[in-house]
C-alpha cells in the first residue's frame, strides 16, 4: 500500500491508516504513518547494485624505465585486489600485457603464465603470485608507451584466437581494462574511438569499463612528489587527458599517481576491484543535491542506515552529484541504495 502526503505545514505530522478486514480474528489493520513538512523539497532515489556473474580483467603496465617503484607497489598491494573478488564470491580471471608495442615478445601478448585464475592455478594466493611475477618485467619497456593499442592487439586477431586465447571468455563476464602508466597514452587510436571499441566488445556497454592509474586527468605540467610508501624514490607522472576520458566515457576508475600515498594506493586498489567487476561505489542522483545541508540526507543500504562517515560510511561530492561510499561498505551485489536529500530543484 503506498500513502502520499501532502503536507500544508512545516513540522512532523502522524496518524494511523485502519483497514476493515475479514479476518475472523482481526477486524481491523492498523498501521502507524509519519511525515514531515519542510521548506526543502526533498528528492528520493532507489538504486539496486549490479550483480555480475563474474570479470575478465585486462591489466595492462607500463614496463618504461620510470616505473619500477610504482609496479613494486602495485605487486604488494595486489592481495587487495582479489581479496575483494574472494569475498564476493564471484569467478574472476586476469592476465597482464604492457605498454610496449615495438617489443616482439610484448606488442599485445600476454606475460607470464597469461590467463591466472583459481580454477587454472590453484587458488587465489597462486593467482596474486602470478600477477606479481608477469610484472615483474624489469624496466627496459619502451619509453612509446601505448596502453590503448596494447590492449586492442591483446584483444583482437591474430592474438585472441591464437596464443591470448581465453583472455575474454564468451558467457556473461564483466570485461575491464586497467592502464597502470606514469605516461599519456601514445597510440594513434583516440579515446572515444578506443571506448567506443570496447564497449562494442561484448555487446553490452553496461559489461566493460576502462580504468587508469596514471598522471592528472588535464594540463600541460607533470606532476610530482617524492613517494611516500613507493621506495623513497621520486614519482612524477604526465597528464593523462586520453585515460581520463575512456575512463569517463565507459564508467570505469580514474586515480593520480601523484595524489597516492601509501594508503591511498590500498583504497584505489580496493575500488579498481569493485569498478572491474562491474560494481558501484558511487550513486549519481537525480535531481541537484543541496550540499549544505548535509544532516537532511539519509543513505540507506538495504534497510540499514549508513552514516556520513569518509572513513566508514558515505560522503557527498558536488562536483558529480554522487553519494560514495567507503571501500569497506561498497553495496553488494543486488542490494538497495535508498538516499533522500535536500534538493536544489526549482519548485523549493
Amino acid at each position: 500500500m503506498s500513502v502520499t502526503f501532502t503536507p500544508t505545514s512545516i513540522g512532523v505530522a502522524n496518524a494511523r491508516v485502519e483497514v476493515n478486514s475479514n479476518d475472523p480474528d482481526e477486524s481491523t489493520a492498523s498501521t502507524k504513518v509519519e511525515g514531515e513538512g519542510s521548506d526543502t523539497t526533498l528528492g528520493e532515489d532507489i538504486f539496486i547494485q549490479a550483480q555480475p556473474e563474474g570479470v575478465d580483467i585486462l591489466w595492462v603496465v607500463d614496463n618504461s624505465g620510470s616505473m619500477g617503484d610504482v609496479v613494486d607497489h602495485l605487486g604488494q598491494k595486489f592481495q587487495l585486489f582479489i581479496d575483494t573478488f574472494v569475498n564476493l564470491g564471484l569467478d574472476y580471471q586476469l592476465a597482464v600485457v604492457t605498454t610496449d608495442t615495438t617489443s616482439p615478445d610484448q606488442s599485445g601478448r600476454l606475460q607470464g603464465v597469461g590467463v591466472m585464475s583459481k580454477a587454472l592455478l590453484g587458488s587465489d594466493q597462486a593467482v596474486a603470485q602470478a600477477f606479481i611475477d608477469a610484472t615483474t618485467l624489469g624496466s627496459g619497456g619502451s619509453g612509446d608507451e601505448r596502453g590503448f593499442e596494447a590492449a586492442q592487439l591483446a584483444m583482437n586477431d591474430p592474438l585472441i584466437s591464437g596464443e591470448n586465447a581465453g583472455l575474454v571468455r564468451p558467457g556473461n563476464q564483466n570485461l575491464a581494462v586497467i592502464v597502470v602508466s606514469d605516461e599519456a597514452d601514445g597510440s594513434s587510436v583516440s579515446a572515444s574511438a578506443f571506448s567506443s571499441w570496447l564497449e562494442a566488445y561484448k555487446g553490452d556497454p553496461q559489461k566493460t569499463s576502462f580504468s587508469a592509474v596514471s598522471g592528472p586527468a588535464n594540463g600541460f605540467t607533470p606532476c610530482g612528489f617524492a613517494s611516500i610508501g613507493f621506495g623513497g624514490s621520486p614519482i612524477t607522472a604526465t597528464p593523462a587527458p586520453k585515460y581520463y576520458e575512456a575512463t569517463q566515457l565507459t564508467g570505469g576508475l580514474h586515480a593520480s599517481l601523484c595524489d597516492l600515498d601509501t594508503a591511498g594506493f590500498n583504497d584505489v586498489i580496493t575500488y579498481l576491484s569493485y569498478y572491474a567487476a562491474g560494481l558501484g561505489a558511487d550513486f549519481k542522483l537525480n535531481e541537484p543535491a543541496d550540499g549544505s545541508k548535509l544532516p537532511m540526507f539519509k543513505v540507506t543500504v538495504d534497510g540499514v542506515e549508513i552514516p556520513y562517515s569518509p572513513i566508514n560510511g558515505w560522503t557527498y561530492n558536488p562536483q558529480t552529484n554522487s553519494i560514495e561510499f567507503s571501500n569497506n561498505l561498497v553495496p553488494g551485489p543486488g542490494e538497495e541504495v535508498h538516499v533522500t536529500y535536500p534538493s536544489l530543484s526549482a519548485c523549493n
